[in-house]
């Protein structure tokens, strides 16, 4: 098996160089870098099914015969691994200069030349090899890149000759000049009629169309209005997940992007480099009329129609590739800032791409502190974690299988390293399986795209911002989004996160991600209680807890959290009541324990719901709550009627903690329950008058009474703040 390399971060001279090796060693296979040049990556973006390019992570390397390296000639800057059984035989394709570190070779040649496809355009004239005009101008765009426009002091006779050759096969010149304006509009590049699918067609339907025509996706159309679009990639996710009875509709993107007969092509291909979207319908007077794919965007660039056109400047929202150095400098304490510079030092040092990712790059937009410093690094990120606490001392905890670490420096900033990587889910609700990948695929993984922006660490990019997924703009417009359709499916927990930062960041879910949450509420039945307790936890105690209960209400999530539920009104008085109390001790200075769960059981029916919320428990805490409070509610019924006096409270209550007193009052009538929250603050900042000591002064000894007699000082105090210590004891001695 023949295999054709080139070096990361490729360009289009590597690019170039791999398509021409293709044509001389036709049985090969390209393996795609997991990192390349961003205007390569966009005009892949076009043209990505034009190439059979295949991805390092999976391919299997123990069958490869010979390695094909082109635009570099040693593999320092090759970024896979190179996982072969036996020593491969080794062709080179190369115009930089031989080093030390230069492989040997047993055929090509590393040339004095402007460009390596310089030297493969020779090879393929001189086997005679015809090419398309449409490679003609892909050999020239590398051609150009390399050479600099033929402005390069390496330019070189052979160049100019190659870039004669390239014409005369039809390269079209005006494709390299990149992003400028072409005047066409999509009337004159529409393909009619179109394929659609109804909203009612099922998943496994749907699949078959798309292996009959080979779409990567179909609008979906309802009564001749497009209602939505569905692509290939999220119907196999679905498919994958056992869901192919399910209709389309459950899963379709709404409100897709639509064009006109009169929106021009460089309009149409900000859309697709942009969103990422291959398929445009064209509609007119909300009826389909037609649909521009990318293969008509190809056809209009390569002078179809006998016209010659240019791609248009793009414009966006996007801060893709801003410098964030200034931002990151001012927001951030200087503790932080030092420890980003010592590890942008050190992954460079060591050859490692690290970069700064979630909530502290989104917070930094929104000017919000975040001490929470999550680092994704390209490649061994145990490799970096394990040499910075080795440089610089600090505490280290990792896990070998999942490629983190935890590393908490003398400063004690604690900072989290993940190698990059991608992940699988087995069923919906599974933890995931993972395994290394791109910085972007590591980003794609993740819950929110606001939540998917990194910041490179690098030595020479230190501070640039990636903005794969639009995650600025919808922070600009205070939008929470899914990266995909199956987001909820295969985690269900990210209902309630989106929730908690629908709350906590005054944003909301667009109307895809909302419809999409309320369809797959009922998958939280397969996560496990303790993933869901973590996540309530979280929404109940950092957030505003009245705010999280309404909206898991309106998204459907309540019912498959519990079996029974009371009633709406009660449900909002009880949570409304127990947070206004919680907020009331919190002002006095009175800490709370496992108060969390409070929220879940008064969700509930009281006496029907014991078991399920003892499931979600977390700790030996929350098990006492309940425990208690059902012990308390059982001998003390809610209806009964309750003393006015505090003392009288204490007589009752003095031994029940304020965790459970506190669910307790919550449950009683309003009047009863103020007195109750009285009785509480009272309780709690009581300084005891009178204590044991003083009661052996009076010749007493330490007795069963003592305990008798202390209860009945403290109840004295509470209904009597004025009295002194030895009224206190003269009333219960006497």
């Amino acid at each position: 098996m023949k295999v054709i390399l080139s070096h990361t971060n490729l360009d289009f001279g590597g690019l170039a160089s791999m398509i021409g090796a293709n044509k001389l060693f036709p049985q090969s296979i390209m393996i795609l870098p997991e990192k390349v040049d961003p205007s390569v990556d966009s005009f892949l973006t076009i043209y990505k099914d034009n190439f059979p390019f295949k991805g390092s992570n999976t391919f299997e390397w123990s069958n490869v015969t010979d390695l094909i390296l082109v635009n570099t000639n040693n593999f320092s800057g090759v970024d896979v691994n190179l996982r072969v059984s036996r020593t491969p035989n080794i062709v080179v394709y190369d115009h930089h200069p031989k080093t030390d570190k230069s492989l040997l070779f047993s055929s090509g040649e590393i040339g004095n030349v402007g460009a390596t496809i310089t030297i493969i355009a020779e090879q393929l004239q001189a086997s005679s090899i015809e090419i398309t005009p449409f490679e003609a101008t892909v050999f020239a765009i590398g051609l150009y890149s390399d050479t600099g426009s033929f402005t390069s002091e390496q330019t070189t006779r052979r160049d100019l000759l190659a870039g004669a050759w390239f014409l005369e096969n039809g390269a079209n010149i005006t494709l390299i000049q990149q992003f400028i304006d072409i005047p066409l509009s999509a009337k004159d590049i529409m393909s009619s009629p179109v394929r659609v699918v109804t909203p009612e067609m099922s998943i496994k339907d749907v699949s078959k169309m798309f292996n009959r025509y080979g779409h990567t996706g179909f609008p979906i159309v309802e009564k001749e209005n497009v209602v939505g679009s569905i692509s290939r990639k999220d119907i196999d996710k679905a498919l994958h997940h056992g869901l192919g009875y399910i209709p389309v509709k459950s899963f379709m993107s709404h409100y897709p992007i639509t064009i006109n007969k009169y929106t021009n092509l460089g309009q149409i291909q900000e859309y697709m480099i942009d969103k990422n979207i291959g398929r445009l319908p064209v509609v007119e007077e909300g009826v389909l009329v037609g649909i521009v794919s990318r293969t008509d965007v190809i056809e209009a660039i390569h002078s179809v129609k006998g016209k010659q056109f240019q791609i248009g400047d793009l414009k966006s929202k996007r801060l893709q590739n801003y410098n964030l150095n200034r931002e990151l400098e001012e927001q951030l304490s200087d503790k932080v800032y030092s420890l980003l510079m010592l590890i942008r030092k050190e992954s460079s040092n060591l050859g490692i791409k690290a970069y700064l990712v979630g909530g502290m790059v989104r917070d930094l937009f929104l000017k919000r502190s975040n001490q929470d410093m999550d680092v994704v690094v390209e490649g061994d990120g145990l490799k970096l974690a394990k040499h910075l606490q080795e440089k610089y001392g600090g505490q280290l905890r990792y896990h070998e299988k999942f490629g983190t670490a935890a590393w908490r420096h003398p400063s004690n900033i604690k900072v989290d390293l993940i190698s990059a990587r991608t992940e699988f889910y087995n069923y919906p609700g599974a933890l995931p399986e993972v395994e290394k990948s791109t910085i972007k695929e590591d980003l794609f993984r993740r819950d929110f795209t606001f939540n998917a922006m990194a910041i490179s660490l690098d030595k020479e990019q230190f501070g640039t911002l990636l903005d794969f997924f639009h995650g600025y703009e919808d922070l600009l417009e205070g939008k929470l989004k899914i990266l995909h359709n199956l987001s909820f499916v295969e985690d269900p927990t990210r209902i309630l996160r989106a929730i908690r930062f629908e709350s906590r960041l005054g944003f909301a879910m667009d109307s895809q991600t909302e419809g999409l949450a309320k369809q797959s509420a009922n998958n939280l039945l397969t996560v496990s209680k303790s993933r869901i307790a973590n996540e309530l936890k979280r929404l109940f105690i950092e957030e505003d807890p009245v705010y999280g209960v309404k909206r898991m209400a309106e998204l459907g999530v309540l019912p498959f959290l519990l079996n029974t539920l009371e009633s709406r009104n009660i449900i909002n008085i009880r949570i409304k009541r127990l947070s206004r109390y919680i907020i009331t001790l919190k002002k006095e200075g009175i800490t709370l324990d496992s108060v969390w769960i409070s929220f879940l059981l008064l969700l509930t029916p009281l006496k029907r719901e014991k078991d399920k919320l003892w499931l979600y428990s977390l700790n030996k805490g929350d098990q006492m709550l309940l425990e208690d409070l059902y012990e308390l509610v059982k001998d003390n019924p809610l209806e009964k009627k309750y003393p006015d006096l505090l003392g009288d409270w204490h007589q009752h209550f003095s031994g029940i903690s304020i965790e459970t007193m506190l669910v307790f009052i919550t449950l009683l009538p309003e009047e009863t329950s103020l007195k109750g929250l009285k009785y509480i603050l009272s309780r709690e900042k009581m300084q005891k008058k009178v204590t044991g000591a003083d009661l052996k002064q009076f010749g007493l000894q330490p007795s069963p009474k003592f305990k008798e007699l202390l209860l009945n000082a403290e109840a004295l105090q509470l209904n009597n703040p004025e009295l002194s210590k030895e009224k206190i004891l003269e009333k219960i001695i006497q």
